[in-house]
């Protein structure tokens, strides 16, 4: 996932997902033209047909949509943000956000500014409102983060020491499982 300004649209928005053109053949005469290949960029629950040419490195791509083009390092470390505290509150497409959201996007995150600049990480155990460890689920008493219960499969903690009364709980950031 990456985050990208959509000029027609004038917001920020997150890259859900990437796939290659299904028509093969097109896709081959391309890449033997000129290095480029012809994708779908899912952005905004929308298909966006993007060109994108990948570097004599290999590891960045210029992508292109509309004229207008920008640079996506494939071998991003999300690490490198987790230094860096999460900004509560803050806007992201008009809307006020008082803690960790997972709009347009599987998991919980946060903006890294006030005003949504394009600069996030996932939310974590340690962000506003904190995990609760150790906290009892069903007869067992869990000491971090879990994917237990949870029918997406996704990790997840309790607010509270006691989930089974109060049923209060938040979803973790992948990296906490």
């Amino acid at each position: 996932m990456v985050a990208t300004k959509a000029e027609e649209k004038g917001q920020w928005g997150f890259v859900q997902r990437v796939e290659r053109l299904s028509n093969a053949r097109e896709e081959e005469e391309e890449e033997q033209d000129d290095g480029d290949q012809m994708v779908n960029v899912f952005m905004f629950g929308q298909a966006y047909n993007v060109k994108r040419k990948f570097s004599t490195s290999g590891s960045s791509a210029v992508w292109t949509f509309k004229g207008i083009s920008w640079v996506f390092t494939l071998r991003l470390n999300i690490r490198v943000f987790f230094n860096h505290s999460c900004v509560f509150p803050f806007v992201y497409g008009e809307v006020t956000h008082y803690g960790c959201t997972s709009v347009h996007s599987d998991f919980a995150w946060c903006s890294l500014d006030e005003t949504f600049q394009g600069r996030w990480r996932y939310c974590t155990g340690a962000d506003p409102p904190k995990c609760t460890f150790p906290f009892l689920f069903g007869k067992k008493l869990i000491n971090r983060c879990t994917r237990e219960g949870y029918a997406l499969s996704r990790s997840w903690c309790s607010l509270t020491k006691d989930y089974n009364r109060d049923k209060k709980w938040k979803q973790c950031s992948p990296y906490n499982v």
